[in-house]
């Protein structure tokens, strides 16, 4: 992200302008790394790039494993008054999990139905 952000600068374009590129980058042509990902998941949900957190999370929910990293992070843009991105984090976690009796799917269905 760091140097996504330089590159940006340097070129006089808006701070989002590479977004939907970077996340081909993370998916396609390396392995994606949570290391990268939840920093350009909150950075694209404060910037309302909802497109690019819904592309991140339909990627990483084909590996249960980020679940709960997901719900992690919707927590916290929902604690952050970024409601819009944490449903949409919320809605796609309780799908992933629809199967399995836990907590963040409650939590998670309650937030997307209320």
């Amino acid at each position: 992200m760091n140097h996504l952000e330089r590159i940006t600068k340097g070129m006089e374009l808006p701070e989002d302008h590479f977004y939907s590129l970077y996340v081909d980058e993370c998916f396609y042509y390396s392995s994606p790394t949570w290391r990268r990902l939840r920093p350009f998941l909150l950075r694209s949900a404060e910037l309302g790039r909802l497109d690019c957190v819904e592309q991140v999370v339909q990627n990483l929910l084909e590996n249960l494993t980020y679940a709960p990293m997901l719900f992690e992070v919707a927590e916290g843009l929902f604690q952050e008054g970024l409601w819009q991105a944490a449903a949409l984090l919320y809605k796609n976690v309780s799908a992933s999990e629809k199967y399995q009796n836990s907590e963040r799917l409650a939590v998670a269905s309650s937030v997307c139905s209320g």
